[in-house]
This record gives C-alpha cells, sequence and structure tokens, in this order.
C-alpha cells in the first residue's frame, strides 16, 4: 500500500504537515482521496497509541489510580483549519477529547503539576504532548470528515469516540490485575491494546462502509451520489490501513516507546533494564 513516508523530526502531525491537495487539482480523485485517507488513518494510530503510551506511563508513575471517572467526548481544541474554495477542513487525529474525572487529560496545572513532579515525570514536556495530541488535525477533504463523523459516534457505543474510552478503561484494568514488571511490560500493555483498538475499529468502518453503500444505492441526484462515492473510498482507505498488519504506529515499536518515557521521565536510567 503506498503511503507517504513519516520522518522523524521532519514532520509534526497535525501542526507543520502539508494541506491536502484540493481535488480540483487532483489528476485522479477517488486516487487522491484513498491517499489522503490513508494518510489520515495513518496519524490517527499513531496518535491513539501514543496516547496509551503516555497514559500507561502516568499509570506506572501513580499519577493516575486507575479508579479515575474515564469519558470521552467530542474533540475540543484544534489546530490548522480548511477552506471552503478548496472543499477541504481540519480532522482531527485523535477521535475525541479525553476527560479523566470530568478533567482534560492535560490539565497539568496547580497540584497536578506538582503531583506529576513528585511522581517522577517532567510537567512542561508531558503537558505538551498531550496538549498536542488533542488538537493534531489533518487538512483533508470534507468527504473524510464526514467519514470521521460516521464511525466516532455510532449507535450501541461501537465507533471510535466510545472505543477510545474503552481502550482507555481495559489499559488500566491490566495494570490492576497484572505483576507490575519492568518497562518491557508497559510496552506489552499499550501494544495489546492499541491492537485491540485496530480490531473493533476495522468492525466499525466495515459497518458504515455498509451503510454508506445502501446509501449511494437510494441516491436521489449526481451531487449526492458523488459525495456518498467520495465517502466510500474513504472509508475504504480508512480500513486498508487498520487492517494492514505491517502498519506499526510509531509507539508500538518498542525503541519509540522507550524514547517517548525518555521525555517524559526524569529518570532514564531504568528504561533499558527488565
Amino acid at each position: 500500500m503506498a503511503r507517504r513516508k513519516f520522518i522523524k523530526g521532519l514532520y509534526v502531525p497535525g501542526i507543520d504537515g502539508p494541506t491536502e491537495t484540493p481535488l480540483r487539482l487532483a489528476t485522479n480523485r477517488k486516487a487522491e482521496i484513498e491517499r489522503q485517507a490513508q494518510w489520515h488513518e495513518g496519524n490517527r494510530l499513531h496518535s491513539v497509541a501514543e496516547e496509551l503510551a503516555l497514559l500507561a506511563v502516568m499509570r506506572k508513575q501513580q499519577v493516575f489510580l486507575g479508579a479515575e471517572k474515564i469519558s470521552v467526548i467530542a474533540a475540543q481544541r484544534q489546530f490548522r483549519s480548511g477552506t471552503r474554495a478548496d472543499e477541504t477542513q481540519a480532522a482531527h487525529c485523535l477521535p475525541g477529547q479525553l476527560l479523566l474525572n470530568s478533567l482534560p487529560i492535560y490539565d497539568l496545572h496547580g497540584e497536578q503539576e506538582r503531583l506529576i513532579r513528585r511522581r517522577g515525570m517532567k510537567p512542561l514536556p508531558l503537558f505538551s504532548k498531550l496538549t498536542h495530541l488533542h488538537s493534531r488535525t489533518d487538512v483533508v477533504h470534507i468527504a473524510l470528515n464526514s467519514v470521521d463523523s460516521l464511525i466516532e459516534d455510532m449507535a450501541g457505543g461501537r465507533g471510535l469516540t466510545v472505543l477510545l474510552e474503552r481502550s482507555v478503561y481495559r489499559l488500566f484494568e491490566r495494570y490492576r490485575f497484572e505483576k507490575p514488571g519492568g518497562w518491557e511490560a508497559d510496552f506489552e500493555r499499550v501494544r495489546v491494546t492499541v491492537d485491540g483498538y485496530r480490531v473493533a475499529a476495522g468492525y466499525a468502518c466495515e459497518e458504515r462502509l455498509d451503510y454508506l453503500s445502501v446509501k449511494q444505492s437510494r441516491a436521489g441526484s449526481t451531487q449526492e451520489l458523488q459525495s456518498l462515492s467520495d465517502q466510500i473510498v474513504a472509508a475504504n482507505g480508512y480500513l486498508g490501513v487498520v487492517q494492514d498488519p505491517s502498519f506499526v504506529p510509531e509507539t508500538s515499536q518498542i525503541t519509540n516507546f522507550l524514547w517517548l518515557l525518555k521525555d517524559v521521565l526524569e529518570d532514564n536510567s531504568q528504561l533499558y533494564s527488565g
């Protein structure tokens, strides 16, 4: 599957990434939407994996105790925006805003900041990473944002927003019932949780593809038919990345996971020991 290469240090998802090509300038509309969808879904998986990795560190360091009320709501912050002329919108990389005890996860001021210091973590890098994660967007064609809305909010709690919430619960549950272990054990908890997220995300994409196909068969105008066709291409692009075993989010690789820890922990001396 062709995919734009991620070069660490040269691109920060959601801030200085390229705005996608307006479809009016694309030589192949379908191929362009598919490319944008693959790129956006890749950034979504990178963001989910990084969020879970940071939560794992905070749980291990007992910034959280695992009894917190976890909820995910619609995204509240964002970097960048699209333009009406180009038919682009800023699509969030995370499928929602994570709240712990009804407060944004990046709200690390006052007593929370002092607690983080006592637990051996660096408040400023942690705040920066969490804030950035919840503000990341890709400026893409409006069809992608339409599909994002469909797969994030689904009946019966099957959408990506609820899925992120449940993934955090599952991660915290592993800390409750498993032996602590070293950082390699924490990496494995995150990796397994991300894998579980991907399986359920694939089901969500498949269900919404069925929904869009039915709507397409009943389209009442050429404009509606084109819009639905674009959304089907985007949803298929998402599904392809989610189900692609060769696509591994950055923090689902042990080296990158340890580098993330190095950024937010005061004492790095135990990172490479079991």
